[in-house]
């Protein structure tokens, strides 16, 4: 499988990756101008922090199994935190079983996670971002899936003291980099919904919603 690089419209092309496999190569996505993914079969996922002049492999242990993962997409949020979507065939070269195949990086790609995306076994094939936090997935059968949160690392319950009033806290490092963190304290259980709005006042992410 080959990758060509084009500088002048498309005019002329020069070869860039060339991986003597049969994993083939299904999309490549940029997230700025110089750091980008391409995916495909057999687990195949390899990067570029150059504009596309060179591309590494990356691993996929954390995700082996005697199974076929074929993977149709790759997205990003920054250039940490990413989904890739496909299917796992197992069983033979196309399989006796299949399951959706989707797993989060938050350092790049370098390793991956598995997500419980949804309960259903039908593959998503593709993932894309809309900002740095939203999120739209589409699969078989024509479903549409939104998610408004899945540019965050994670959210954790960290703290072990009970406060005597609730806080929000600053964030910390500053929303340019590419995670941020926020803490909040509550005095006692109940409803806690954290929402952030941009400078017009647009709700722009419900990060939690829940019992705490």
């Amino acid at each position: 499988q080959n990758i060509y690089r084009t500088t002048d419209g498309c005019y002329t092309y020069s070869n860039v990756f060339n991986h003597n496999s049969d994993q083939a190569i299904t999309s490549i996505n940029f997230i700025n101008n110089i750091t980008g993914w391409a995916c495909g079969s057999h687990r195949l996922i390899i990067k570029t922090t150059n504009s596309g002049i060179n591309w590494n492999l990356l691993s996929m242990d954390s995700i082996q199994n005697e199974c076929h993962d074929f993977i149709y997409n790759a997205g990003f949020a920054n250039t940490n935190v990413g989904y890739i979507v496909g299917q796992r065939f197992c069983g033979g070269i196309w399989g006796t079983s299949f399951e959706q195949l989707f797993r989060k990086t938050t350092d790049g790609g370098h390793s991956w996670n598995y997500v419980l995306f949804y309960s259903g076994l039908d593959a998503i094939q593709d993932f894309q971002f809309t900002d740095s936090l939203n999120a739209f997935a589409v699969g078989y059968y024509g479903r549409i899936f939104k998610n408004s949160r899945a540019g965050l690392t994670n959210i954790e319950n960290t703290l072990t003291e009970i406060p005597s009033e609730y806080f929000l806290n600053q964030n910390y490092p500053n929303p340019f980099n590419p995670s941020t963190n926020l803490e909040f304290e509550i005095s006692k259980p109940g409803f806690v919904s954290l929402k952030v709005y941009n400078s017009l006042g647009i709700e722009v992410a419900d990060l939690v919603s829940e019992n705490k």
